[in-house]
């Protein structure tokens, strides 16, 4: 590969990951009118777009700060509206994959700059702390469980991509089968 083709997939990651970073930052600024919105919206874009929405929204949902929804939450949708439930699974967990690499990419890549300016250098000292005592069982933890999961922490404190996917991707892969189930069996 040529280094004019290296420059060009330089800048174009370096834009998709600040078009993820400024999704990332307007949903933490605007969280409690997205919390409203997300609801209503995710039946209208499942309903409306099918597997392709509940890849986007999935993928969405995985990589934003989650209080007010999780990736589950289209899932659910698809289910309610019929799609055929190891499909969407499919889907949804491809989704869950690829998002939770690109927050861990966005986080090895920009995280403490970003994290820093929005927490300052002691809250960022904090989390680092906490992240490095419970890091890889913690992490694990939070994508086995519907309690948010930030895999861009992963990244921001520089886990090894080899661990984070035994203890973050692999685990998250498994909350999503059983929950998937679930959801199904319930709807």
């Amino acid at each position: 590969m040529s280094n004019k083709s290296i420059k060009k997939i330089k800048i174009l990651s370096s834009i998709f990951a600040l078009i993820i970073l400024i999704l990332f930052i307007f949903s933490l600024i605007n969280y409690s009118v997205l919390s409203n919105q997300v609801d209503e919206s995710l039946n209208n874009q499942v309903e409306k777009y099918g597997y392709i929405g509940v890849f986007i929204l999935a993928f969405i949902l995985e990589i934003s700060p989650q209080p007010f929804a999780s990736a589950l939450v289209p899932y659910a949708n698809g289910i309610i509206f019929g799609l055929d439930f190891k499909l969407l699974l499919a889907i949804t967990i491809l989704a869950v994959i690829l998002s939770s690499l690109t927050a861990y990419w966005i986080g090895l890549k920009y995280g403490k700059r970003v994290a820093i300016k929005f927490t300052g250098e002691e809250t960022y000292q904090k989390y680092h702390n906490i992240f490095k005592k419970y890091g890889k069982p913690g992490m694990a933890i939070l994508a086995l469980t519907p309690i948010p999961y930030f895999p861009i922490l992963a990244g921001l404190f520089k886990m090894n991509l080899k661990n984070f996917i035994i203890f973050a991707v692999i685990p998250r892969i498994f909350h999503f089968l059983v929950f998937g189930y679930l959801i199904n069996v319930i709807f």
